[in-house]
């Protein structure tokens, strides 16, 4: 069965990088992949809205202040960058920037 979005199976950290900012940025109750901020990201990175949404779930999995269970099956690569840039936000920010130009 083919689709009109092309698959990618591995994340990049870009892509990790600019999911967590839209995480750390969007309230739990609001991501839903009918989100016009969760389409955007998943125009920019070239995923599927729901791929988002599930990618933010893994986040929740490995955010202790969540009060969530979230998607835990997200890899290692989920808690390497949410430990990684949870206590420096401000660093994420500006990766984020650089990489959407």
């Amino acid at each position: 069965m083919k689709t009109n979005v092309k698959y990618k199976d591995r994340w990049s950290e870009a892509e990790f990088a600019i999911t967590l900012d839209l995480y750390f940025h969007t309230d739990p109750k609001e991501r839903d992949k009918e989100n016009k901020r969760i389409i955007e990201v998943a125009r920019i990175i070239g995923r599927t809205p729901a791929s988002i949404v599930y990618r933010l779930g893994n986040y929740s999995a490995v955010d202790p202040s969540s009060g969530v269970r979230g998607f835990t099956h997200g890899g290692p690569q989920t808690k390497k960058m949410f430990d990684k840039y949870s206590i420096n936000r401000d660093s994420l920010k500006e990766l984020v920037k650089r990489i959407r130009g």
